[in-house]
């Protein structure tokens, strides 16, 4: 009898100890399923906000907790196990925490480095052997109660190739040890004049200390179709996995929440474009810049001068609708600019506009001169400019209608004027100018051209103020074949190249501006258009304008 009652223990010692080594044997190369699921431990709210677990209260929530969790559902499940962490709303699971061997690994090394975390991280494999979880049920709002059906399993995303890709997109962020940060290298406290004087990019240093307490030095974040990529000092780790059928649901929830109705329509568009995206942004925390990369930027401008950005809705931003209009009243619907620090190519609706280039080192002058004509400090110009153009940017923009998806121009070919049998007319001039005013013209003061009957006039104030911020001296304008340059003090600012039919289509986008000036009349536009820019490519044309 001792014999049979001791028998029944030792056969269920026997069978835990081979259930757990044959577990353990699976899971040594790398675990893909719980040992064994516990059901998810029942948590019950009445009407008035009591809490209970297995008929046992555990706390009285208020009225406001009660109506949150209403508002996500009738049941919310919380489940843990070896693919992730789950969250289930009426039994429909939503984007979740997913992780691996490998992933949940890292996460335990890393929660490991604090001591704060360190008594945590024995419990990340644990979390994967033994299914885990917990379930939350309240009365419904309104209406009656569904039917749930019960756990049965975990479950996984299914991933489909997007139909659609947006080019990569790549932000770069940077923090020294007082929290100072950068993006693609423009210092935070340069942005402080467009964010009302506060530095937008100031980490805590109390916080960046905990970060680095972990031995975190840079992290990672990918969109992928099937979720976000996170990586610690290159390490993968546990991430967000998703679906477009996992992202229909979340969407469908968001305008429900409190507080989130105002921005559901926004965040429900950026979840619908999240399998099509191809967005990287990287951090660094010991101070070194790293690079922004935006190869290709959809945009998309509304009627009332609203903003879309790969086709996502910018919130707060809106231009004004009178800078556009006159281009939209000329028919204007898609712009297309590719732009470096070299070179900037503009279409408009197929057809290309003058190219600019800029000579080597000459990034620093514009800058100065755009950031005196438009109150921004030279330095964030010049600083965002070589961060945005160093690897060279492509921007398709739509006025009216949708973006186009045509290419942008990398490079437009300018054909050479057709003069027949005339000769390239040849222009020479000197002109002087000074205090604003042009004092003399190929050696004619302007008192005598005044007694000859002709008025020397003033040069416009913003190309005076031009002139001064770029303390020139000597100014050379030479026209060779298809190619106008530009030389301040001996040395060549930019160059421009063209055609008769490119200046044709930047006289046309410039025609609502040119009010009260001749080119408004008639008479002077025909001339221009029919005799002077057909030969313009050309000409052979040198003035040199000497400032005092």
């Amino acid at each position: 009898m001792q014999a049979k009652r001791t028998f029944l223990p030792i056969l269920l010692v026997v069978v835990f100890v081979v259930f757990v080594i044959a577990a353990c044997s699976a899971g040594a190369g790398g675990q893909d399923k719980t040992w064994f699921n516990l059901p998810s431990v029942p948590v019950d709210i009445d009407a008035n906000g009591a809490a209970s677990v297995y008929g046992i209260g555990v706390a009285q929530l208020p009225p406001e907790q009660v109506k949150l969790v209403q508002s996500l559902g009738q049941k919310v499940e919380l489940r843990a196990g070896a693919n992730g962490i789950h969250v289930y709303i009426d039994g429909q699971d939503q984007p979740y925490i997913n992780w691996n061997s490998e992933t949940a690994g890292n996460l335990e090394q890393l929660l490991a480095n604090s001591p704060a975390t360190a008594p945590v991280a024995p419990v990340i494999p644990w979390l994967r052997r033994i299914g885990l979880g917990a379930a939350v049920s309240v009365p419904p709002a309104s209406g009656a109660a569904k039917n749930i059906p019960a756990w049965r399993g975990e479950t996984a995303v299914s991933p489909q190739a997007p139909a659609s890709e947006t080019p990569p997109l790549s932000l770069g962020l940077s923090f020294d040890e007082n929290g100072a940060g950068s993006i693609g290298g423009i210092p935070g406290n340069l942005l402080a004049p467009l964010t009302g004087g506060a530095n937008p990019l100031q980490l805590d240093p109390g916080l960046l200390a905990q970060l680095k307490g972990f031995g975190i030095e840079n992290l990672g974040i990918q969109t992928t179709p099937g979720g976000i990529a996170i990586n610690i000092n290159g390490a993968p780790m546990p991430g967000i996995a998703y679906d477009g059928n996992y992202l229909e649901r979340l969407s469908g929830l968001l305008p429900s929440l409190p507080g989130v109705g105002a921005v559901a329509e926004m965040v429900s568009g950026v979840t619908g474009q999240l399998p099509n995206m191809n967005l990287g942004l990287n951090v660094d925390l010991s101070g070194q810049p790293v690079d922004l990369k935006l190869s290709d930027l959809p945009v998309k401008l509304g009627d009332d001068g609203s903003l879309q950005v790969l086709g996502l809705a910018i919130p707060g931003v809106t231009l004004p609708t009178e800078a556009l209009q006159p281009l939209r009243d000329l028919g204007v619907g898609q712009l297309a600019i590719n732009a470096s620090t070299e070179a900037i190519n503009i279409a408009v609706d197929g057809k290309a506009l003058p190219r600019i280039r800029f000579a080597p080192g000459s990034m620093a002058t514009i800058a100065g001169i755009a950031g005196a004509q438009s109150g921004l400090p030279p330095a964030l110009l010049d600083a965002g400019m070589n961060a945005l153009l160093k690897d060279g940017i492509t921007t398709r923009i739509a006025l009216s209608g949708e973006v186009d998806q045509s290419a942008a121009p990398a490079e437009a070919t300018y054909a050479p004027a057709e003069l027949g049998d005339m000769a390239a007319p040849v222009i020479r001039a000197k002109i002087g100018v000074k205090g604003g005013q042009i004092v003399s013209i190929g050696g004619l003061s302007a008192e005598q051209l005044a007694q000859l009957g002709v008025t020397l006039p003033a040069l416009p104030p913003n190309v005076m103020q031009i002139l001064n911020d770029l303390k020139a001296k000597t100014v050379d304008i030479v026209n060779t074949p298809n190619n106008l340059s530009i030389k301040v003090n001996g040395a060549e600012l930019m160059s421009i190249d063209y055609d008769a039919a490119s200046l044709a289509t930047a006289l046309e986008l410039a025609k609502p501006y040119l009010a009260g000036t001749p080119l408004e009349d008639p008479a002077v536009m025909q001339l221009i258009q029919e005799q002077i820019l057909p030969i313009a490519p050309a000409a052979d044309v040198n003035v040199q304008i000497t400032v005092e």
